[in-house]
């Protein structure tokens, strides 16, 4: 009888837990568990979840002494299951940026939400780390804040999201280091609908 009454107040923990990842950077998550957001730091608990480490690709947590690894809107519960709803929360940073993580070409990068920006935006930087052939884009002159620069238009092959996936994405690579951070423009936002409340910027996939 007592080892019944053991696995049932097991099943009954594992049941409860409802774990989902909203935003992960170097050593911290943004986590939603059982409902509640927060933001946890390596090494923290939250109601009975760990986070043991992160990084901008993935995090890995501990409940009920299983280790479970995740990525960008990942979610388990009692069956482990993957969150099949499209859609991302961004929490504004303490710098006021939209930041998260993106899916580039098969590559994660960090990327800023810049809805006032046309195309994605890269640097040759950027386009280097992901294996972009830029220059066998379309040359043109931008205008940067150190003054004209080369650039070239590209096709991105796939740019995800989270769950959301948008393929043959037009952008801008620009040779040198600006923009700083790869810039998530309306090339990629068009497929997306956007809510902003309370600092929380939530991405829906339009299909």
């Amino acid at each position: 009888m007592k080892r019944l009454a053991l696995l049932l107040s097991l099943l009954a923990s594992l049941a409860s837990a409802d774990v989902q990842v909203n935003a992960l950077f170097e050593g911290s998550a943004y986590l939603l568990v059982d409902g509640q957001q927060k933001l946890l730091r390596k090494g923290e608990t939250f109601r009975g979840v760990t986070l043991l480490d992160a990084n901008p690709e993935r995090a890995l947590i501990e409940h009920e002494g299983v280790r479970h690894e995740l990525n960008l809107s990942s979610r388990i519960n009692a069956n482990y299951r993957e969150n099949t709803t499209r859609e991302v929360v961004i929490h504004r940073d303490n710098q006021l940026k939209y930041m998260t993580n993106a899916t580039i070409n098969g590559r994660t990068m960090a990327v800023l939400v810049d809805t006032g920006a046309n195309l994605m935006a890269l640097s040759s930087r950027h386009a280097r780390q992901l294996g972009i052939r830029y220059k066998e884009g379309e040359p043109a002159m931008v205008s940067t804040a150190s003054g004209m620069a080369r650039s070239y238009r590209v096709l991105l092959r796939s740019v995800a999201v989270g769950g959301i996936v948008a393929q043959l994405v037009p952008a801008v690579v620009v040779e040198g280091d600006f923009p700083t951070e790869v810039l998530l423009g309306m090339s990629y936002l068009e497929h997306v609908d956007m809510q902003e409340k309370d600092n929380i910027l939530t991405l829906r996939a339009r299909y």
